[in-house]
């Protein structure tokens, strides 16, 4: 059975049209969950460093 170049021609570029949409969606997905997790690094250290903050303080209080 032969297949006809057009045939064969639409399945290359239907895979190749797949993989290209495959590749943007995996790299968006990985851009936007990096973002997040360098702003929710940010926002831990933020909330971490007043936990110190107000934890030392108290100390200080408690002592004096």
């Amino acid at each position: 059975m032969i297949v006809s170049s057009a045939v064969l021609g639409a399945a290359a570029g239907t895979g190749l049209a797949l993989l290209v949409a495959m590749t943007i969606v995996v790299y968006r997905y990985y851009q936007v969950r990096r973002r997040g997790k360098e702003w929710a690094e940010l926002e831990c250290y933020s909330t971490k460093k007043q936990y110190i903050h107000r934890k030392l303080l108290l100390k200080y209080l408690m002592e004096n």
